[in-house]
């Protein structure tokens, strides 16, 4: 596993200088390699309760210790997104859920 995270390290390093952007997602953003971490330029937060990892976001997105108190209060369909070059400022989004349909095994 660590070598795995030492290619995405590098990928997201040498990635960076040849305008390559990557989609990271997850879960537990604390696991993330800092490094990494420091290199993520657009933010869909969602509800997170987290401090430590709450803190991190409040530094590396620039919130305001208002927004930051928001991330732990977020609905279900709601984040916190930031996307510097077309926004100045973080703003609270809401997304609709698509419509899909159950799988039924029956079927």
């Amino acid at each position: 596993m660590n070598e795995l995270m030492q290619q995405f390290r590098n990928l997201a390093l040498k990635g960076r200088k040849r305008r390559l952007n990557l989609t990271l997602i997850s879960h537990y953003p604390e696991q993330i390699d800092p490094d990494v971490f420091k290199l993520i330029t657009n933010y869909v937060v969602h509800r997170m309760s987290n401090p430590a990892t709450v803190s991190d976001l409040r530094k590396t997105m620039g919130l305001t210790e208002q927004e930051a108190k928001q991330i732990h209060t977020l609905e279900p369909g709601q984040a916190i997104a930031l996307f510097p070059d077309q926004w100045k400022t973080p703003s609270i989004i809401s997304v609709t859920p698509g419509r899909y349909k159950t799988f039924d095994p029956n079927q």
